[in-house]
Formats: C-alpha cells, structure tokens, sequence
C-alpha cells in the first residue's frame, strides 16, 4: 500500500519514515527482532504527485536512523594468560551473544581473529613471543551463518606470549588492510565474497565494530609506548644465511598506519579489558575507542572491564554493543536515487538537504548536506526540494526512485522508496496501479 502526498503551490509536505529496505529501524513501528540473516523488509513507497504548476516545493522525510547495518569483528589475544576470555567466547557465542546483538542490529555478522606476538627477541634478550607464536590469525572471516564462526571460535588455541606487550596494533592494521607482513602473515587471498575488504572481508556497507578482547597492553601502542625494536626485525637473530629472505625490509605497522586504516574503513573499537593494571591494555584501548570516535554521547570511551578470569565477557559484550548502538555518533546525508532511467525521477530534485533535527542538541551541527554528530535514534528531517516542468499527458507518469540514508558516508542507514508521479488528465495519479520494483529497483 503506497503513502499519498498530493502537492500542490506553497504547500509543505511531511513524510514519515516507517523503516527502510535495509533495516532501517524505527522501533514505534517495527518492533520484531529478525534472524541474524535477515534484514527486515522494505517499507511501502511513498507516493508524491506533482502538477506542473506547483512550482518549487519541499516534501519532508522523516527518520530515526540508527547503526542496523554491522559487522561485528572480534580481534582476541590467544596468549596463554587468555584461557578464561576464550572459553567464555566459546560457550556464550552461539548461545546469548549473538542473539543479543542481533536484537540491537537489524542486519549483523560475524567474524574473529586472534593474535599473539613475534616469534623474535629484543635486543635485551627478552623474547617478544614464544618460538611458535603467531602474531595475527584470521579464524572466521566475516560471516552470515553464525555457526560456521562458532565452529571456527571453538579451535582456539591458546599458549605462548613471551613479554607482557603483545601484537595488538598489527593485528588491527592487518583486519583492516588485509595487507600482511611478511614473512610471519601472508596476505590476504581473495575473500569468499567479492568486493569485501580488508582482512576480515568487511561489508561496504556495513558499519565495522571491532571487539578487541585482550589482558595486556599492544607494541607499537598509542604515544610510542612498548615500541619493537625494527632491527630484531630487518636482520633478526632467527634468520640464518641460508635463509635472507626471512628478513622483513621494515618493523611492524606503527599506530598511526593501524590508526589511519581503522579511520579509511570508519572502523570503531570497543575494547573489552580483562588485565590487571597497571599490566592490562585498558589504556591502549582507550586510545583507540576516542581515536575512532568510538565514545558515548558524552564523550566516554567505550571500554568495558571484565573480571581477570573473563566471566564477564559475554554480558559485556552485549552492553558494549548495545551502548554503540544507542549513544556512538554519526554523520548522516542522503542521497536520491533513480529506480527506473527511462523515468528518472532525480530531473525533479534540486536538492536533497538536511532541514532539522528533534531535538537539535542530538546533533552537533548541520549543512547542505550532512548532519553531523548525531546521537543514535534522533528524529532527523531530511527536505526533497522538487520542482516539475513536464506537462500532463492523457494517462499519469510514474517516476519510481528511492532515497538512500548513510552513515559517515558508509554504512547503510536505510532507505525509502518514493515515487513522483504527474497526474494525467484522466485524472490518474497515485491511487492507479503502478509499476512494481524488485529489492535491487528493477521492474519485476
């Protein structure tokens, strides 16, 4: 059933957005939660007529965007302190985590890796990881069939470790970059599903969360700190002559590359510490989560302290990810797009343009464009400026399109499907049949 605005001159038209082909959610409306895999479905079409006399009107759209597109990654410390953490991530993914974040998000998956340290030492002799650490394993790249993760989750390992610091900061840039470093991480070969990117093959659309579970601070952390020394890495002690291509030409990726990664992909980190401090990384974490914007509505970090046995981990995962959900900012803007190009309904759009916010202290600004800092599950109203120069013909013209909502540009905050029609002189319009559009805007 379509919704019906008939516009006529110096008329101002409000539509409210009931939810989106994509999963946008508005909760007074759809209140169901759907399978992990399954978005929830395309609201009915707006349906907008315009005369040729109108002149340039505005119709509004309404929304209440929130995240309901997501990856969710898990980036572990397997190192042997780490047993309690990934028991718990074992017995509780399948079972409770999952369900619950799938509540929060619309359209959620999964993936895990997990990381150690260089199998290497320093140059005081302390030994960065054990001989057969492994700084970065992908273990499940990102995943619609939750059980194909948990059977992955289940054959952690876990052992070795070396110094306290381990290879957090890598471990980062690799997810995002699926670059490797050699010769101790190959890169990525081709994901399952084309036009993913990075290491844990992310969605484009989707907006990355990445949960990093660890006890101990990262080398290479924020401020220099626990810095490897890149000679035991171009010229290592464990590289013997026979064997010069073991030999790395620099030292592992530093903060500000993982950083500038993290940023390109608008990944955010909510850091989930189980460590003792002053021993613990809660302070890299902290770093990372203000680095990637990824704070409370009042500027709060997300990181969340766990018992050091890791018994806590699943509940505060789950309030991690619903905190993110309910209070992380975003940038929002939308965009017109044509369903049909043989009707093009953007020949009558001049402008799709933030107009207001409800209330306006949930933004921290607006423009032509964009509202910027906009606090989760605000009323956003966004203005379609629309003007028409075609004349009536015997029978009305359909002009199907559909405005899509993003997230920082990325991720898929939802859409409405709006159709602009001229009425004929037969004095059809919008309550006529019309064409029917498929979910990729092709005629069925």
């Amino acid at each position: 059933m379509n919704r019906l605005v008939r516009v006529a001159p110096l008329l101002l038209a409000t539509v409210v957005g009931c939810g989106a082909r994509t999963g946008l959610r508005v909760p007074d409306v759809l209140t169901d939660s759907p399978p992990v895999d399954s978005p929830r479905p395309r609201p009915p079409e707006t349906c907008i007529e315009l005369t040729e006399d109108a002149g340039v009107i505005t119709v509004n759209l309404e929304t209440r965007p929130q995240v309901s597109v997501a990856d969710v990654f898990f980036i572990i410390d397997r190192t042997g302190s780490m047993d309690g953490e990934i028991d718990n991530i074992k017995a509780n993914l399948q079972r409770s985590i999952v369900p619950a974040i799938a509540r929060a998000i619309d359209d959620v998956q999964f993936g895990v890796a997990t990381y150690a340290d260089f199998p290497l030492r320093a140059p005081n002799n302390v030994d960065y990881g054990d001989p057969t650490d492994i700084p970065f394993t992908l273990v499940s790249p990102i995943d619609r069939g939750i059980a194909n993760v948990q059977g992955a989750v289940d054959g952690i390992v876990t052992g070795g470790g070396g110094d306290n610091p381990e290879a957090m900061i890598e471990a980062l840039y690799q997810v995002a970059t699926g670059e490797g470093y050699f010769p101790w991480i190959t890169p990525r070969a081709a994901c399952p599903v084309p036009g993913r990117l990075g290491y844990g093959c992310l969605r484009p659309n989707a907006q990355p969360i990445i949960v990093l579970v660890a006890d101990a601070p990262s080398h290479n952390g924020p401020l220099n700190l626990n810095s490897y020394n890149n000679g035991s890495f171009v010229t290592p002690a464990s590289c013997p002559p026979s064997r010069p291509a073991c030999a790395a030409a620099r030292g592992p990726h530093v903060y500000e590359e993982a950083l500038a990664a993290l940023r390109t992909l608008n990944a955010r980190i909510i850091g989930i510490s189980s460590g003792v401090a002053p021993f613990s990384g809660r302070d890299d974490m902290r770093r990372l989560a203000i680095d990637t914007a990824s704070v409370t509505a009042s500027g709060a970090p997300l990181v969340f302290d766990i018992g050091a046995d890791g018994r806590d981990l699943d509940t505060r995962v789950v309030a991690a990810v619903e905190t993110f959900t309910q209070q992380v900012r975003f940038n929002a803007s939308a965009r017109l797009i044509d369903l049909d190009p043989t009707h093009p309904a953007s020949q009558f759009v001049l402008a799709v343009r933030p107009a207001s916010a409800a209330p306006m202290t949930n933004i921290e600004r607006l423009d032509g464009t964009t509202f910027y800092g906009v606090v989760p599950g605000t009323r956003l109203t966004f203005a379609l400026d629309l003007q028409n120069r075609l004349p009536r013909m015997a029978t009305a013209q359909r002009f199907p399109a559909r405005v899509q909502f993003f997230g920082d540009g990325r991720a898929n905050l939802g859409s409405q499907d709006v159709v602009i029609v001229i009425p004929g002189e037969d004095k059809s319009g919008c309550n006529d049949p019309g064409i029917e559009f498929n979910d990729a805007g092709l005629r069925d």
